[in-house]
């Protein structure tokens, strides 16, 4: 037959009297496994030491009294979470109000009835294994919370990348996935470098990175034609391709609301399609807004968008080299750019020109089936 060790719930019982520990000790120790010690400081260490379930502890006490032993206890990271039962002789209303305050969950006066005693610890003992089973429940579950959590995440970044991308046409595509990178890489240099800017933690600059995605989603509603139109365009075509800004705003926007109205991410997109135009010096559409009154979002893709266009061309603008790119980029510093972002941009353009050369169409197709495969995998 197998015997099951039971292991007896642990009290230290501190006074300085050693009648009293001893009459404590000998109600308890048939159910419980008993710690003595004869002063608070004693008390502490051996809490500390060996934390036990409960503590009783006497008031009147040479050195430092139980209501300072009490508060030292309670704000130890170790201890604090020990139930305390005062033993005192002292039965006026502002001595146990003092104790309470102090953190004591309860007061047994002396001379001491064994079963009060008994009923009293019996209670708090009870209490305290429920708090911690509710306590490694709750941590249980946000364990699973921040795992569910994570993984709507990653599935939520991949529906937004073939979605959007799926708007665009294909030799586009890897355009929009390199401005999304460009931008994170920005938002985490000026995160680490800038005093300005050590707000953007983490998921403040994932939220930046995925909405850099959608920042064009506007131009679904701009004839193709006109998109890449190789003359000049007349007054009133450059008035319809501008309206993507306030186009895409206005979809964004309207998701935004039906999603609850303060869903950070659509804000962001919002922002992004609304403000990637704008210029630093207020030259720009469709607000002629200027610094920082300008979203960062908007700052960040800006320049983010001016370094992949001028690098792989498009119908208004000629291709450039690596080195002509940084020179046009510098040269519109504080005009066109954002300085402090430009700034952060002169420090980590190799890693642009990396990035251009590195995104493919394969990747593309990489994500399409990543999310195909993860969709199928919900229950």
């Amino acid at each position: 037959m197998n015997l099951i060790e039971v292991t007896l719930p642990s009290i230290l019982v501190v006074d300085d009297c050693p009648g009293n520990l001893m009459l404590i000790e000998k109600m308890l120790k048939d159910q419980y496994k008993i710690q003595i010690a004869n002063n608070g400081i004693k008390a502490i260490e051996l809490a500390t030491a060996n934390p036990p379930d409960l503590i009783l502890l006497d008031v009147m006490m040479p050195s430092i009294d139980g209501y300072e032993t009490c508060r030292q206890l309670k704000t130890s990271n170790v201890t604090k979470s020990i139930p305390i039962i005062f033993l005192t002789s002292k039965n006026a209303a502002q001595d146990e109000e003092a104790g309470l305050l102090f953190g004591a969950v309860d007061f047994v006066r002396k001379p001491v009835s064994a079963g009060v005693l008994h009923a009293r610890v019996r209670t708090h003992l009870g209490n305290k294994a429920w708090l911690e089973y509710v306590e490694k429940k709750n941590t249980k579950l946000e364990k699973s919370i921040m795992a569910m959590s994570r993984d709507i995440s990653r599935l939520e970044g991949v529906a937004i990348d073939v979605m959007a991308l799926s708007a665009f046409e294909r030799e586009d595509r890897n355009h929009y996935l390199r401005v999304q990178q460009y931008v994170k890489l920005l938002a985490l240099k000026l995160s680490e470098i800038s005093p300005e800017y050590t707000h953007l933690d983490e998921d403040s600059i994932e939220i930046l990175s995925k909405s850099a995605l959608l920042y064009d989603i506007g131009k679904i509603a701009t004839p193709g034609l006109l998109q890449h139109k190789q003359q000049a365009l007349t007054k009133e075509e450059s008035t319809v391709l501008r309206s993507h800004t306030l186009n895409g705003y206005d979809v964004l926007r309207n998701a935004s609301a039906i999603a609850g109205g303060n869903n950070n991410f659509l804000i962001c997109a919002a922002n992004a399609a609304l403000s990637h135009h704008e210029h630093w010096n207020g030259s720009g559409y469709p607000n002629g807004l200027s610094g920082n009154d300008i979203p960062l979002i908007g700052r960040l893709i800006a320049l983010a968008d001016a370094y992949d266009t001028h690098r792989r061309g498009a119908p208004d603008q000629a291709l450039m080299s690596y080195d002509e790119v940084v020179t046009f980029i510098t040269e519109k510093k504080g005009s066109y750019f954002d300085p402090d972002i430009t700034d952060v941009f002169l420090l980590i353009s190799d890693q642009f020109e990396q990035l251009l050369n590195e995104v493919s169409d394969n990747q593309n197709e990489k994500r399409l089936n990543d999310f195909t495969q993860k969709c199928a995998k919900i229950p």
